[in-house]
């Protein structure tokens, strides 16, 4: 054991070989009796090896700040190691002895700072050093530091210096040292830019970075781990430190921090559209509506919205709706883990992927089926998410359900899961981990609503088998041969109802997933009246069912929202957007080759008249162009001519915006459309009048020898918009005018107005009986709903209620489904050859709004940066 030396200084003695790199003050008498081995400046290498008595020898580092003081900067056993400290810190030292103060702690402790720094890196250069140390007194008394001084890199770490100021939050040095114009695009050896430092930094050093030149060109720098500054500041929580890169102005492409092992993710093709271009502005509002909780794992924007109208705008920027996070959670898993409703209706309707896995394979509906919530799951099931899907443990959601019953005690959502079919474990599973409610032998199918007992008996079947059986199965027992000489067309008929519309739209989806190809490839017949003449509008332009349903929550939020009536400017302005302005009927059979009617009630004379809007000439329109008079002179006199008003009203040549709007003008609800009142008044559910439109303009191409025009109806497809229970209702009994009757007068109107939006029953038997004396098969689907919504129904939770009731009844009738879809597989003629991705015929305008604002932005933040 090697005996210790002692200095001593002012009585105090300090043991040497403790700390080989202590820094004190030595008595000159001490230093003196030391042998010099070499000297450079005021640094010199000394030994003991000559001192009396000598125990052992060691070697020192000393620095000579003044003739009487001394200090002691390094010692060692080993000369070798004494020579290396010499070596590297002589120069440097011999170049910063100018700047140190006359006062021996300031120097002491300088001293001590300055051989911390080079233990880590003795390669550092005297600016690294005073950048990393903050000696401002360096930057500011020396002119002659040059470009190449302050943008130096020296190995292994390749640090510059403004990288070791900015590591040490040294606010002053980083002004100091921009000053100077460094080269702020230099990385250190593990890739890092200046940026990247200053995004785990404070507030105040990241604006002082954000603010210099072409900064843009650094903001997509990734490290060696593909983390960019951003997803420092994220992963480090810097959230004042986020706010203000989201302040600066960064791009779609630039808040997009995909995960940093994908490094390529920021090269992909959805990266490379120019809208990833477009610079995203927040105010404070939408710093408001950020949840700074979700922002430590990524992702982008739409992972951290907490609200929807900030969700909405960031869809507008086409942000990638499927961008993971740290965690490999899309946007949709964390609003379906934080039961954000709203906001999941608006990724889902713009096109989110509702069954992405994250990184443990769960899908949006494993974490919502965790939660004590009904509503989310359900909307998740609603919009198509795999009810049988299996994460990385192999669990199904069921299976996760099941388990989850037990914690929260809400055995409804196990329900919710099992009433539409969802799958118990298979046998081959661990069994152990499973109970009642998902095992292969359990019996438990979670606790069923009080509403829905015996609504099953409530369905109606989707068609009639005694009437209609007989007809299907000959008409699909007919040769291919037969069949190609026949002009054969299916008809779509939708009821009126408002929003209820979205139970349409919720049927055709069911039908849909089961078909080879979008659902309007198989009809070119379409009627629909008031929301059903938007949705028949929608289907014969292209659009996809998933498009059409998000224009429609899209229209309850922006257009039924205050009081009634609604505004008509909004309708009138989002269906102009969607349609087209100068897209008119007629363009609908040019175009896109489909025979659509869209009714309207004439409400200008008493009794109203039916009036229908068609993409095809009528009958009246056909004899006329013919310019046969006895064929003329055949239909019904025009008594229109005798009114006082008299003006005739387009067909054909109307646009289609105007003549959906017309048929949509629901008393009450929104004003008239010009002379037009809702559809409803006269033709809620239009099959009726379709079927009659129909014979009548085969009838007149036949008496016009056109017989290469006519068609052959092959199917009938009518669809409600759901219908609730009978109630029982006050008879209605008159015997006199006065006050105490105004309970008669109001219940009479009530069944009025019952009446004349009547869809089922005596209706739909019309068609029923005109079909089978046709020949024509005729399905009827409308759901039967426990709590039936307004047609103005404002509230998410009812209407995804109502839709998840109506998938239920379409899985309880899916044999009845599987009959429809064959008929319609087997029988509709010249289908297209599509691809395997059903639903995206046609864009949205709503979900592609105009980014030439964004544009604009970025290209003025380039110029400035530039300058």
């Amino acid at each position: 054991m090697l005996s210790c030396c002692n200095y001593s200084r002012s009585a105090k003695n300090v043991t040497l070989f403790d700390d080989l790199n202590i820094v004190i003050e030595t008595d000159y008498i001490e230093w003196t009796k030391r042998v010099e081995l070499s000297q450079d400046g005021s640094v010199k290498l000394c030994s003991n090896v000559h001192e009396q008595p000598q125990t052992f020898t060691y070697y020192e580092v000393l620095f000579v700040h003044e003739p009487d003081c001394t200090f002691l900067i390094y010692h060692n056993l080993s000369l070798i190691d004494a020579k290396e400290v010499y070596q590297y810190c002589k120069s440097k030292l011999n170049e910063l002895k100018r700047y140190f103060p006359g006062n021996k702690f300031v120097v002491s402790e300088n001293l001590r700072l300055i051989m911390e720094s080079l233990r880590i890196n003795s390669n550092w250069t005297v600016t690294h050093l005073c950048a990393r140390l903050g000696f401002d007194w360096y930057f500011t008394d020396n002119q002659s530091i040059t470009t190449e001084m302050i943008n130096a890199q020296v190995e292994p770490d390749m640090y510059t210096p403004l990288h070791l100021a900015v590591k040490n939050f040294l606010t002053p040095t980083i002004k100091l040292i921009l000053s100077k114009s460094p080269n702020l695009n230099l990385v250190n050896s593990k890739q890092q830019s200046v940026l990247h430092y200053a995004a785990v930094s404070t507030q105040e050093i990241v604006v002082l970075i954000l603010n210099q030149p072409k900064t843009f060109d650094r903001i997509l720098m990734r490290d060696i781990k593909g983390c960019t500054a951003l997803h420092m500041a994220c992963y480090v929580q810097k959230f004042d430190i986020v706010f203000e890169f989201l302040k600066f102005g960064l791009t779609v492409r630039m808040l997009t921090l995909s995960p940093p092992n994908s490094r390529s993710i920021s090269r992909t093709m959805s990266e490379t559209k120019p809208s990833m271009n477009v610079v995203v502005t927040f105010t404070d509002e939408d710093f408001d509506d950020i949840d700074c909780q979700d922002i430590y794992t990524g992702g982008c924007p739409l992972h951290w919205a907490k609200h929807r109208r900030l969700m909405e705008k960031l869809i507008t920027y086409s942000f990638p709706l499927n961008t993971r996070n740290a965690n490999g959670d899309t946007p949709l898993h964390v609003v379906s883990k934080r039961l954000r409703l709203k906001c999941m209706l608006s990724l889902l309707c713009a096109g989110a992927n509702v069954n992405a896995n994250n990184i443990f394979g769960n899908t949006p509906l494993h974490h919502s089926v965790k939660e004590n919530d009904l509503v989310v799951p359900q909307t998740l099931i609603v919009f198509d998410a795999n009810i049988n899907a299996r994460n990385y443990n192999n669990e199904s959601v069921r299976h996760v359900a099941a388990k989850a019953c037990k914690s929260t005690g809400n055995e409804a959502i196990l329900y919710l899961l099992t009433a539409i079919g969802a799958k118990r474990c298979p046998p081959t599973d661990e069994q152990n981990l499973c109970n009642l409610g998902c095992s292969y032998n359990g019996d438990f199918e979670g606790n069923i609503c009080e509403k829905l007992f015996g609504v099953d008996q409530k369905y109606d079947r989707l068609y009639k088998e005694f009437l209609f059986s007989d007809i299907i199965e000959q008409k699909l027992k007919e040769t291919s041969k037969k069949m190609g000489k026949e002009n054969r067309v299916n008809l779509l008929c939708l009821d009126g109802g408002g929003i209820k519309g979205l139970v349409s739209i919720q049927i055709l989806k069911e039908v849909a997933r089961h078909l080879k190809n979008p659902i309007n490839d198989y009809f070119k017949w379409y009627a629909g009246t008031s929301t059903g003449s938007f949705i028949c509008a929608f289907l014969s332009m292209g659009y996809s069912l998933n498009q059409i349903l998000s224009i429609y929550f899209r229209l309850k939020e922006k257009v039924l929202s205050g009081a009634r009536p609604y505004s008509s400017d909004l309708l009138e302005s989002l269906i102009q957007n969607e349609f087209g302005k100068d897209v008119k009927m007629e363009d609908l059979l040019t175009k896109y080759d489909k025979y659509v009617l869209i009714p309207s009630a004439l409400a200008n004379r008493r009794p109203m008249k039916l009036h229908l809007f068609r993409s095809f000439p009528s009958v009246q329109e056909l004899f006329e162009a013919s310019n046969d008079e006895s064929l003329q002179e055949q239909l019904l006199p025009n008594h229109d001519k005798d009114l006082p008003n008299y003006k005739k009203y387009e067909n054909i040549n109307i646009e289609v915006w105007k003549a959906c709007r017309a048929s949509g003008a629901a008393p009450t609800y929104f004003r008239a459309y010009e002379d037009f009142l809702d559809g409803v008044m006269t033709s809620n559910n239009p099959t009726m009048d379709a079927l009659s439109e129909f014979t009548h303009r085969n009838l007149a191409l036949k008496s016009l020898k056109r017989f290469d025009e006519c068609h052959e109806l092959d199917l009938v497809l009518s669809v409600g918009t759901g219908k609730g229970l009978i109630e029982e209702s006050d008879m209605v009994d008159i015997d006199s005018y006065g006050l105490r009757n105004i309970r008669q007068f109001r219940t009479l109107i009530n069944l009025l107005v019952y009446e004349i939006c009547q869809t089922e029953q005596h209706i739909v038997e019309r068609s029923e009986a005109f079909c089978v004396v046709s020949k024509v098969p005729f399905f009827r689907l409308n759901s039967f709903l426990s709590d039936l919504m307004e047609i103005d129904e404002q509230q998410d939770y009812r209407i995804i209620n109502c839709l998840w009731e109506t998938k239920r009844f379409m899985y309880f009738r899916r044999k009845q489904v599987k009959v429809l879809v064959n008929y319609l597989e087997n029988r509709t003629q010249n289908l297209p050859t599509r691809s395997n991705d059903k639903g995206n015929n046609k864009k949205s305008t709503i979900l592609d709004l105009s980014s030439s604002i964004g544009t604009k932005c970025f290209q003025n933040k380039l110029k400035s940066d530039n300058k």
